[in-house]
């Protein structure tokens, strides 16, 4: 995996590569391996995508909102009501990528994230993309999951996992509010 070729470019290029393997012949990587490969890629791109139209409606919200009206908490619920429009599946199928690696699981924070993931579900059986799958996939997967969602790719993508990451966060704390102010 080439660390400077565009997603969307080496996706392709995987797609035409699995199109004219030949078929009942066993090749390297096998073709399960490259699907998940394409699936990894494709999910980036589409995240990316998601969060560009994101950005666009709401700013497109913004211009039409009387300045007076205007707050925190109705931007907010505008992020939340697009993401959930438009980045659900999105955001179900990449869900082992909506905490980073460095967050310990607690069973509070456990439960608060599949919560949250189940408000983001729309009640279909989305087929999840494993973190661990990837990377045990190939010596190469640990190279394309940093390639999709490492901190460099999302820089270079102008962050539009971060940007998931902050909205999925803030759902999850709001739904621990509530808890809390619920008595529960």
């Amino acid at each position: 995996v080439n660390e400077s070729c565009h997603l969307e470019t080496r996706c392709n290029e995987l797609e035409e590569i699995e199109a004219s393997r030949p078929k009942g012949i066993i090749a390297n990587p096998p073709r399960h391996v490259v699907d998940l490969w394409v699936r990894v890629l494709r999910w980036g791109l589409n995240l990316k995508i998601g969060v560009d139209s994101i950005t666009e409606k709401l700013l497109k919200w913004k211009a039409i909102q009387s300045p007076e009206l205007e707050s925190q908490d109705a931007e907010f619920q505008e992020v939340v009501r697009l993401t959930n429009l438009l980045l659900a599946s999105v955001i179900v199928e990449g869900q082992d990528f909506m905490l980073s690696n460095e967050v310990t699981l607690t069973p509070l924070l456990s439960q608060l994230r599949s919560k949250t993931i189940t408000s983001f579900s729309n009640g279909e059986c989305a087929s999840l993309i494993s973190r661990r799958e990837v990377i045990e996939s190939s010596p190469h997967g640990e190279l394309l999951l940093r390639r999709v969602i490492g901190a460099e790719a999302d820089l270079q993508s102008g962050f539009p996992l971060r940007f998931v990451r902050d909205i999925f966060w803030r759902i999850m704390t709001c739904s621990l509010l509530q808890n809390v102010s619920n008595g529960g």
